[in-house]
């Protein structure tokens, strides 16, 4: 879903607490064969890793099941299966199934706003739901680091589904708070206002570095040159700059800087 991870209030997955059980490794049994395992048909070759069915188009996975060791392509089930197997394993497997009842519980509630069945609701619209959730619970809160994941996360979702001129501001929007340094060091309800700096410009440099080049991949897709792209889309982050010690025009001077730099 993004770059980070999240704990949020509104149902929180919790973290993985337990100690992982190293198991003996085995030779492991390659048992993939050339054929779909949704419809049958047989494949032109192997497949390596997951890839859609030439004839029914559904997607096959490749997996490697830690009950036999065997390697194999399977379902979307199937490997959902496999991958819940392996949670219970290393240990992540409370995390993993707190993000699936939430995602089911949100499904379920959007189908009933549209009233139509929970199966027709699109993964897309649960996920867009659930970060929306999250953003407007940072913002009530005023957890300006989990906000900043949150609309980052966002932006990496429409990255993801092609529509690139709408992840773009977003995108600018969550860099230039991270240049901000938003913190969220202190727990909700400890009064710490005479010291506690909601924004720390000096913070997390290294996550910057990574949303810039993320930045300059969505312009060179849309074809745009830096200055295009920052004026095209930067008013989302404009907005921000009232409450941050790092202007917009600062900013946008650090970004054109980084993005024109051939070492970066």
């Amino acid at each position: 879903m993004g770059l980070f991870n999240r704990s949020k209030k509104t149902a929180p997955a919790p973290r993985p607490t337990s100690t992982p059980t190293l198991q003996p490794q085995s030779e492991v049994k390659d048992e993939r064969v050339a054929a779909c395992p949704n419809c049958g048909v047989a494949l032109k070759k192997v497949p390596g890793a997951a890839t859609k069915c030439p004839d029914c188009h559904e997607t096959m996975f490749v997996r490697t099941d830690p009950r036999d060791n065997t390697r194999r392509v399977t379902t979307a089930q199937g490997a959902q299966d496999i991958d819940d197997e392996r949670a219970k394993r290393d240990g992540s497997w409370e995390f993993i199934k707190a993000k699936r009842d939430r995602e089911t519980a949100t499904r379920e509630k959007l189908a009933k706003k549209w009233n139509m069945s929970p199966d027709s609701v699109d993964s897309h619209d649960v996920e867009w739901s659930i970060l929306n959730e999250d953003a407007m619970e940072a913002m009530k809160h005023q957890n300006w680091l989990d906000y900043t994941i949150v609309r980052w996360d966002m932006a990496s979702a429409l990255r993801d589904r092609g529509s690139l001129d709408q992840a773009a501001p977003v995108m600018l929007q969550a860099c230039y708070l991270s240049m901000n340094g938003p913190n969220d060091m202190f727990p909700q309800g400890v009064d710490m206002t005479s010291v506690y700096k909601p924004f720390q410009p000096e913070l997390d440099r290294d996550r910057v570095s990574v949303e810039l080049r993320c930045i300059r991949e969505v312009f060179d897709r849309l074809n745009l040159s830096i200055e295009e792209g920052l004026e095209k889309f930067g008013d989302r982050a404009e907005h921000e700059s009232s409450h941050l010690p790092i202007s917009w025009q600062e900013a946008r001077e650090l970004i054109r800087s980084w993005l024109s730099s051939p070492n970066e």
